[in-house]
């Protein structure tokens, strides 16, 4: 069990790293305003509260996390016949008006993380810019969405949220 951890702690972290470099080299502004805020720590091993206040940083790793989230998606079974009712109603393709979606026992259970963290409807048009500024002007709707950490499903929520997304987090700073 313990080599689980490291190991799908230390891929996903890598994979958001990964990312990250490859969208700072796509945007030369962001990456300039970042080095420029940890220039400001003029050493190489600044302690985690000293990373944990790079405001900055923390926006770059937010959108990043954001927009590629190294897991895409997570599944779960239902352990109950239940309804999930729809916030908003819409026509299926054969015309059938929905409300609400029936879920019985044992059923698989698809939660679309890297789909959500994109959604125009809840991020606005911008969803898919790697914009870090948008931690300053989070549009109204992310906060309904779920998560341990900052309105993202990157790591999921509740009982099954991700147990080492701190330490991934440091990791990556």
């Amino acid at each position: 069990l313990t080599i689980f951890f490291f190991v799908s702690g230390h891929e996903t972290t890598s994979t958001l790293v990964t990312w990250t470099l490859f969208a700072l080299a796509l945007h030369p502004e962001i990456q300039h305003k970042l080095r420029e805020e940890l220039r400001t720590h003029p050493y190489d091993s600044p302690s985690l509260e000293e990373l944990n206040s790079m405001h900055y940083l923390e926006s770059v790793l937010r959108v990043a996390l954001r927009l590629f989230a190294p897991v895409n998606f997570s599944t779960r079974v239902a352990q109950q016949d239940d309804v999930i009712p729809f916030e908003t109603p819409f026509v299926d393709k054969y015309g059938v008006p929905r409300t609400e979606l029936r879920v019985t026992k044992g059923d698989t259970i698809i939660i679309p993380i890297r789909i959500l963290n994109r959604s125009k409807e809840i991020w606005g048009d911008d969803a898919n810019e790697f914009s870090p500024e948008r931690w300053d002007r989070l549009p109204q709707k992310t906060t309904s969405m779920p998560g341990v950490y900052n309105h993202l499903l990157t790591f999921l929520a509740g009982t099954h949220a991700c147990i080492g997304f701190r330490f991934s987090l440091a990791e990556a700073k």
